[in-house]
């Protein structure tokens, strides 16, 4: 059987948000780390880059699928600014979950309502500084 690997895949199945003394969990989480800069520099005497610009890396992370009791503390957390850990993980087919990660430094940037088949639920997103491997 072949393992098929589809590169735009950047969903994962859970994320566990710790702000202060919460544990806050989502159905599923979507991450874009990309690059900001690094644009080539010329010089007037030549049609060749000469070095490129600094590049900052930028990470952006969605949640959904979140417990609607949790909007009010989210709200609150985005509005004071609070930074925290997002956990992420994905699961087995045999239900068993591994660690993939974890944001450092998270901050949210919008908190909405969703309205599905299985009710409401708040949807979040946001920013991190950094993406740090397992152990």
């Amino acid at each position: 059987m072949a393992i098929k690997i589809d590169p735009t895949d950047n969903s994962y199945h859970m994320a566990e948000m710790r702000i202060d003394s919460e544990r806050i969990y989502s159905n599923e989480l979507t991450m874009d780390f990309g690059e900001d800069g690094g644009d080539p520099k010329t010089v007037t005497n030549s049609a060749d880059p000469i070095r490129y610009g600094r590049t900052t890396n930028s990470y952006e992370w969605g949640a959904s699928g979140i417990e609607p009791e949790f909007f009010d503390f989210l709200m609150e957390a985005k509005l004071k600014k609070k930074l925290f850990p997002v956990g992420v993980f994905r699961f087995g087919p045999d239900g068993d979950y591994k660690s993939v990660g974890t944001m450092i430094n998270a901050k949210i940037s919008e908190v909405n309502w969703s309205y599905g088949d299985d009710g409401v639920t708040v949807d979040v997103s946001g920013s991190a500084l950094g993406f740090e491997l397992p152990r």
